[in-house]
C-alpha cells in the first residue's frame, strides 16, 4: 500500500496575484478560503485549499501537497526518511488549514509536502465558472527524474502505471491511472496541472466558457492513449498549462491492470510503454514542445535543448 493516498494541493508562485485570483475564482470556479499577506488559498469545494497562490516575481511551482494514509504517523515517516538520507523538516502551523506537515525541500528539484490532515471547511461547489470536481494530477519536469521516481516509488510506494517513450513515467497512489507524471527533461519545472471534469458534456461547457474568456484551446478535445482520458489543454495565469480531463482509467493494483473499457487497446489493459507519437487515440495533432509549454522552469546554462 502507498504511504499517501491523494494529491490535495499545488502551491503556485504568480507574477500577478490579482489576475491569478480572477482566473481561479471567475473562470475555474474555486472559492477563496483564506488570504495571508502575499498568499491566497482557494478550495474547489471541500478541502481548505487545493490551489495556493503566492505573489512572487518569477512564476513557478513551489510545492505539491500529498495526504498520508491514516496509519502513517508523521514522526515515524520523518525518521524513516532521515535514516534513508532524505532531508525533511517538520512544520507546524506553517500554512492555513494544515496543522503539521513534513517538507521535503529538494526531491529531484521539487518540494513535496506530506501531511496527515487538512481542514475541510467545505465552502461547496461554486454556482458559476467551470467548477471541476477536483485537482486530479500534476506533471513534473525533472533533470534528476530518477531521483524523484526513486523517492516516489521506494519511499512513498507509488505504483508505475504507464510510460511514454523513455522520458515520461505515470505514477499513482490510489486507483487513478496517474496522480503524478514525471518527465525526464533538461530543465526542472512544472509541465501542467490537471482538473477532473464530470464528463463529455462538461468538457463542452468548459470549452465554451474558455472561449468566452478569450482563452484558446491549445490541444484537444481528444482521448489519450496512456490513461485513455478525454483531455483538453489551455493556458491559465502566467501562461501555466492547464488540462481538463474526464474518464481516466481506473487502476486495480491486485490485478496490475485497469478496469476494462470499450476503447482500450488491449484486454486486459496493463501498464505498458507507449511510443512517443502515441499521445492520442483520435489522431489529434499533438505539437507541444515540452519546453515551450512548460512553466516556471530552471534552464541550465549548458543546454537549451528541447525534448
Amino acid at each position: 500500500m502507498p504511504d499517501v493516498f491523494r494529491l490535495v494541493y499545488v502551491d503556485l508562485a504568480t507574477a500577478s496575484l490579482e489576475k491569478a485570483e480572477d482566473y481561479y475564482t471567475d473562470v475555474l470556479g474555486a472559492s477563496i478560503v483564506a488570504k495571508t499577506g502575499r498568499e491566497t488559498y482557494l478550495s474547489l469545494g471541500l478541502d481548505h485549499h487545493n490551489v495556493s497562490l503566492c505573489a512572487e516575481p518569477n512564476p513557478g511551482l513551489n510545492a505539491i501537497g500529498l495526504q498520508l494514509c491514516r496509519d502513517v504517523p508523521l514522526a515515524d515517516l520523518a525518521k524513516r526518511l532521515k535514516d534513508s538520507g532524505v532531508a525533511n523538516h517538520l512544520r507546524t502551523d506553517s500554512r492555513p488549514g494544515v496543522p503539521a506537515l513534513l517538507e521535503i525541500p529538494d526531491v529531484g528539484g521539487h518540494t513535496i509536502h506530506l501531511f496527515a490532515a487538512i481542514d475541510q471547511p467545505a465552502p461547496g461547489f461554486s454556482a458559476s465558472g467551470i467548477v471541476p470536481l477536483r485537482l486530479g494530477h500534476v506533471a513534473l519536469l525533472a533533470q534528476r527524474a530518477d531521483e524523484l521516481l526513486s523517492f516516489l516509488t521506494n519511499m512513498l510506494k507509488f505504483r508505475k502505471t504507464d510510460w511514454i517513450g523513455d522520458p515520461v513515467t505515470f505514477l499513482t497512489c490510489n486507483r487513478d491511472h496517474h496522480v503524478l507524471n514525471v518527465v525526464q527533461a533538461p530543465v526542472t519545472g512544472l509541465h501542467h496541472i490537471a482538473f477532473e471534469l464530470r464528463g463529455l458534456e462538461h468538457h463542452v461547457q468548459a470549452m465554451d466558457r474558455l472561449a468566452a474568456e478569450k482563452r484558446p484551446i491549445l490541444w484537444g478535445p481528444s482521448r489519450h492513449h496512456a490513461g485513455h482520458n478525454l483531455a483538453t489543454y489551455h493556458h491559465g495565469p502566467d501562461n501555466l498549462l492547464i488540462e481538463f480531463y474526464s474518464e481516466m482509467d481506473v487502476f486495480i493494483p491486485d490485478l496490475d491492470s485497469f478496469e476494462p473499457r470499450p476503447w482500450h487497446d488491449d484486454l486486459p489493459q496493463r501498464p505498458k510503454h507507449w511510443r512517443i507519437e502515441q499521445m492520442t487515440a483520435w489522431e489529434t495533432q499533438y505539437e507541444f514542445d515540452f519546453l515551450t509549454v512548460s512553466w516556471g522552469v530552471r534552464v541550465p546554462s549548458t543546454t537549451n535543448a528541447a525534448l
